[in-house]
């Protein structure tokens, strides 16, 4: 399996040493993936967007998990449930610092989302216990973006990012903060 990957790897940059172009120039596509984590547990995310001039813009899919405390009402803390937001994103990040050959390169922006979130997805509560919260619901929001990349080749760039999501319609919580590592690859 390391072997593998390993040679996924080398195949990877040794095809973006090859590549010619301008890094992050207008009208280049690129894929990406990034994992998170979001406070106590990790999440990730596939991306594919298109520069333009001095930004780009983005979609991606989501799935973070959370967990919440459960209190009964009594002040007791009962313990700790999870839930799953599955989310589709669409944004757009603006590029406010880069080095002089965008080989670096810090975005500022945003993204609007929606999605679904499950509450306990693998039920894991007793089913005696009413939670008053329903097993799917259809969430929605903001979130500002910061995010940092550094191209490693022509075409292979590592990602680190910071999001702030906040949901309107969350009944478990309005809002959360992802931090985040990937990596892109242009097309």
């Amino acid at each position: 399996m390391c072997n593998r990957i390993a040679i996924i790897l080398l195949m990877l940059v040794a095809s973006s040493v090859l590549c010619k172009g301008q890094r992050t120039m207008s009208g280049q596509t690129f894929i990406g993936t990034e994992g998170f984590y979001n406070g106590n547990l990790a999440g990730g995310d596939v991306t594919m967007g298109r520069y333009t001039i001095n930004a780009f813009w983005f979609g991606s899919l989501s799935v973070s998990p959370y967990s919440v405390e459960l209190d009964m009402n009594d002040g007791k803390i009962f313990g700790k449930a999870g839930y799953l937001q599955t989310l589709i994103y669409g944004g757009y990040q603006y590029r406010v610092i880069s080095s002089r050959k965008r080989n670096a390169n810090l975005y500022l922006g945003g993204a609007v989302f929606a999605g679904l979130e499950t509450f306990d997805p693998f039920s894991k509560l007793p089913s005696n216990i009413d939670t008053g919260f329903s097993k799917h619901t259809f969430i929605y929001g903001l979130t500002p973006m910061m995010s940092l990349e550094i191209f490693v080749s022509r075409a292979v760039s590592l990602t680190a990012s910071c999001r702030l999501p906040v949901n309107f319609s969350s009944k478990i919580s309005r809002l959360h903060y992802n931090t985040g590592a990937g990596i892109k690859i242009m097309l």
